[in-house]
C-alpha cells in the first residue's frame, strides 16, 4: 500500500535528483515500516549542487516526491495559494491512505485533496495553532492563525487517527469523540542510546555558555529577541554569559543587529545550521539552554538539550510544561523574569544540579524504541482501516 504523507519539510532539486536533510530522510523511512512505498508531498525548490553537498539523496525505489510551488510563511503563500492548490491535483493518485502533520499550509491543502477522493487519513498534530494566534501581536498572523485553528479542528472531526506530539496538552484542544478514532501520542525526535549523556554538575568558568536552537531562523516567536535582551540585563549585573545561537534564516541579521545595539554583540554568536553531530557538540559546550518560545507543539531540541543532562529555561506554553520543573518556566515575553531566572541559575549549584537531573530523568521517556513502537502501531491501524 502507498502512503501520501504531506508536511512542512523542505526538499530540494538538482539536476533532475531530490535531496532532503538527513534527519528528514530518517523521518520518512519510519512510514515505510509499515507501509509499502511513500509519497512525499512537500514545498521543493531548485538548489545548486553546493548545497545539496550537505543533503541526502532522496532514491529509494520506495520514495517519491510530489513537488509544491516554495515558499515560506502565509505572507509568500497568499498571493500563491491558487499556485499551490493547482500543484495539489493528482498528489493522491494511486495511493491507499495518507497522514498529514498538522498545523501545515502544505498538509491542509493536501487534505482538500484526500478527502475528494474518500481515502482514510490520519493526523498528526505537531504544534498548537490556538497558541501560535494568542502568542503574536501582528493583527494579519491573528487572523491567519485562527483560521489554521479552525481548519485542525476541522481536520479531526474527519480523521481515522489522531495522534499527538504531546502525553496530554494537545488532546484538550484537538480531538474527535468519534470511538472508531484511533489515538496516540508520540514525538517525532530520534533519540538513541547513543546521544544520551549523564545529569550534569555546574562548571565554574570564566563565562556562562547558554545555547539556543532554532531553524529556521525566520521570526520572533523562538524567542531570540528575549533572550538578547536578557544577556544585555544579566551582564549590567556582573555576569559573563556568551550566547550561541543555531540556525539560519532570514531573521539573523536582525537579531545580530538588536546585538549590536543593545551592547552585547560580542557576547552572541549565530552559529549557522548544525547537523547532528555539530549539535551534540554545542550541547555539550553549554552550560545551559534557554529557549523563551512563544508557542509550540512538544520541542524536539528541548527533549535532545535533556537527555545530555542540561538544564533548561523555557516557557509555560504549550507541551512544554510536560518537560520542565515549573520554576524552569516564565511566561512568554518576560525579559526581566528571564533574565532573573539566568542569573538564579549562575548562583545556585543545587538549582542547576536539580534541573539537570530532572531532564535528564524525563527524557528518557523519549528513547526512541519507545516511541518507534507506538508509531508502528498507529501506522498499522490506519493501514488496516485502509485496507477494509
Amino acid at each position: 500500500m502507498k502512503l501520501v504523507l504531506g508536511c512542512d519539510n523542505y526538499i530540494y532539486r538538482c539536476d533532475g535528483a531530490f535531496y532532503a536533510k538527513a534527519s528528514d530522510k530518517a523521518f520518512y523511512d519510519r512510514y515505510l515500516r509499515v507501509f509499502d512505498t511513500l509519497r512525499i508531498v512537500a514545498r521543493t525548490r531548485t538548489a545548486s549542487a553546493e548545497e545539496v553537498a550537505r543533503y541526502v539523496r532522496l532514491d529509494d525505489a520506495r520514495t517519491e516526491v510530489w513537488p509544491v510551488y516554495f515558499f515560506r510563511g502565509p505572507k509568500q503563500y497568499l498571493p500563491k495559494a491558487l499556485r499551490v492548490r493547482r500543484d495539489m491535483r493528482g498528489a493522491a493518485d494511486g495511493c491507499g491512505a495518507c497522514i498529514v502533520r498538522l498545523p501545515s499550509i502544505t498538509g491542509s491543502n493536501l487534505l482538500a485533496e484526500v478527502r475528494r477522493k474518500g481515502i482514510p487519513y490520519a493526523v498528526e498534530i505537531v504544534d498548537d495553532a490556538h497558541d501560535e494566534m494568542t502568542g503574536t501581536r501582528n493583527p494579519l498572523y491573528k487572523a491567519i492563525w485562527l483560521l489554521i485553528h479552525h481548519d485542525l479542528l476541522r481536520a479531526c472531526r474527519h480523521a481515522a487517527g489522531i495522534a499527538c506530539v504531546t502525553e496530554s496538552y494537545l488532546q484538550q484542544r484537538y480531538g474527535n469523540p468519534d470511538p472508531a478514532c484511533f489515538k496516540s501520542h508520540y514525538s517525532s525526535i530520534a533519540l538513541d542510546h547513543a546521544f544520551y549523556a549523564a545529569p550534569r554538575e555546574r562548571r565554574h568558568g570564566e563565562e556562562f555558555a547558554i545555547c539556543h536552537v532554532a531553524h529556521p531562523i525566520a521570526g520572533r516567536r523562538k524567542g531570540q529577541e528575549e533572550l538578547i535582551r536578557a544577556a544585555r540585563i544579566v551582564a549590567d549585573r556582573g555576569y559573563a554569559v556568551r550566547l550561541r545561537f543555531a540556525g539560519e534564516g532570514p531573521m539573523v541579521p536582525v537579531f545580530e543587529e538588536l546585538a549590536r545595539e543593545l551592547g552585547v554583540s560580542d557576547r552572541v554568536e549565530f552559529v549557522g545550521f548544525l547537523d547532528r553531530r555539530g549539535l551534540r557538540r554545542l550541547l555539550d559546550e553549554s552550560d545551559a539552554m534557554v529557549f523563551p518560545t512563544h508557542a509550540e507543539g512538544l520541542p524536539r531540541v528541548v527533549i535532545e538539550a535533556m537527555a545530555t543532562g542540561l538544564p533548561i529555561i523555557s516557557t509555560r506554553v504549550s507541551g512544554i510544561p510536560e518537560l520542565l520543573e515549573p520554576d524552569m518556566m516564565l511566561t512568554p515575553g518576560d525579559t526581566q523574569g528571564l533574565a532573573r531566572r539566568i542569573v538564579a541559575l549562575i548562583d545556585d549549584d543545587e538549582l542547576y544540579r536539580r534541573a539537570s537531573a530532572h531532564n535528564f530523568r524525563n527524557s528518557l521517556k523519549y528513547e526512541s524504541t519507545l516511541l518507534q513502537a507506538r508509531r508502528d502501531e498507529f501506522y498499522r491501524r490506519l493501514r488496516s482501516r485502509a485496507e477494509k
